[in-house]
């Protein structure tokens, strides 16, 4: 049910979002001619047209003392009401002229929220969808045990503070290395097994479904990442993100955020002290067949000995390597294939250059492929490496 935490109109605390929030009602409830007692858009700055349209709506439901009486010729001359009324050009918290128009509101509307320090207007989200968000999550197969436990209850919080139902976006939770690498380069720059979603420490959480009130009351139902309401207010998004991150904090210190360039995105650790390129080379590591290092740069760059136990090489990005496009060279690969050659004969072998063939450089290629593709199919056993 609509409510406001203070005072409206004269002499009033007029906090912004009780103000917005009563100023929307007003908009929506029609007086006796069709017409709205609100015309203007709500803003949450009590003004001259807020004071008419709450006196109007007073007046036409003997709410409190009207203008036109004997006794109230002048309204600020009037400031106490008879018992039973409000006082004139004031809506206080449980006051009957609250009661009385949100008794009055459309059907619709009857939900209306606004939440502290904020001017939007939004609708109650479905009960029904935020257990459902929550018990998807809370048992998703994909995600790290204790990082769902928390985006669960984050869940479960937000509706029963705000009543805003929050729920995980299309591969906002646990992608593969091949979902990863199909992203567009304007969504991340993580290439595979560079982002915390491909090991289940990650989601992206948003609004679907929300319902907000445009300026002039129309009602907008937007959807995960607020992309109707950033056209009109981008401000006004923010507000709702930081909303949910103060709660994301009361749940739990480990739901970190990392920046407002991707505000849905939240994940288990913070970036500050965790190294994806490292991480994926201590996985690739653990369960490929050949010896990896970081070789540092942005995008990482990775080192492989191509499984002969000798120097590593640079073969290129993770984006390379999964695409089959290691930057390896016949050079590296007769380097490499000497040195394990004479390590293993106990005497210098020399293979060329030109020993090499196109067919070697293809399979080693696809070796090195593989094993970021069991890094892939063992995401469980990742672990952060500062």
């Amino acid at each position: 049910m609509p409510d406001i935490k203070d005072s409206v109109g004269e002499g009033c605390a007029n906090l912004g979002h009780d103000v917005a929030l009563v100023q929307a009602m007003l908009q929506v409830v029609k007086n006796a001619k069709g017409a709205p007692y609100f015309n203007g858009a709500y803003d949450g700055v009590y003004s001259p047209q807020t004071k008419a349209a709450i006196t109007d709506f007073q007046t036409d439901n003997k709410l409190a003392n009207a203008p036109n009486l004997p006794n109230a010729p002048n309204l600020l001359k009037a400031p106490n009401s008879p018992p039973g009324l409000d006082k004139v050009a004031v809506i206080k918290a449980g006051s009957v002229t609250l009661k009385k128009l949100v008794a009055s509101l459309p059907a619709e509307y009857s939900t209306m929220r606004i939440i502290e320090k904020t001017k939007t207007v939004y609708l109650e989200g479905d009960g029904a969808a935020a257990i459902a968000s929550q018990g998807q999550v809370g048992a998703h197969p994909d995600l790290d045990v204790s990082f769902r436990a928390n985006v669960a209850r984050l869940i479960e919080v937000m509706f029963t503070t705000h009543k805003i139902v929050l729920s995980i976006a299309p591969q906002g939770a646990r992608r593969t290395f091949q979902q990863q690498a199909d992203l567009k380069p304007g969504v991340t720059q993580a290439g595979p097994g560079e982002s915390n979603h491909n090991f289940g420490r990650a989601v992206d959480i948003g609004f679907k479904g929300i319902k907000w009130l445009a300026s002039d009351g129309t009602i907008v139902q937007d959807d995960w990442w607020f992309n109707k309401m950033v056209k009109v207010s981008a401000a006004k998004t923010v507000e709702f993100w930081e909303t949910r991150d103060r709660i994301a904090d009361i749940v739990s210190p480990n739901l970190f955020r990392i920046g407002t360039w991707d505000q849905p995105h939240l994940q288990s650790f913070s970036d500050a002290k965790v190294s994806m390129g490292r991480s994926l080379v201590g996985l690739l590591n653990a369960v490929g067949k050949m010896k990896w290092a970081h070789g540092g740069g942005r995008p990482n760059h990775y080192k492989s000995d191509f499984g002969l136990g000798g120097k590593t090489y640079d073969v290129g990005t993770s984006k390379q390597i999964w695409a089959g496009n290691a930057t390896v060279t016949k050079a590296m690969l007769a380097e490499a294939q000497s040195a394990a050659q004479s390590a293993k004969l106990k005497k210098v072998i020399v293979i060329e250059e030109a020993d090499i063939k196109d067919a070697d450089l293809g399979a080693l290629k696809t070796s090195l492929k593989a094993d970021f593709q069991a890094a892939d199919s063992n995401w469980i056993k990742w672990t952060p490496v500062p």
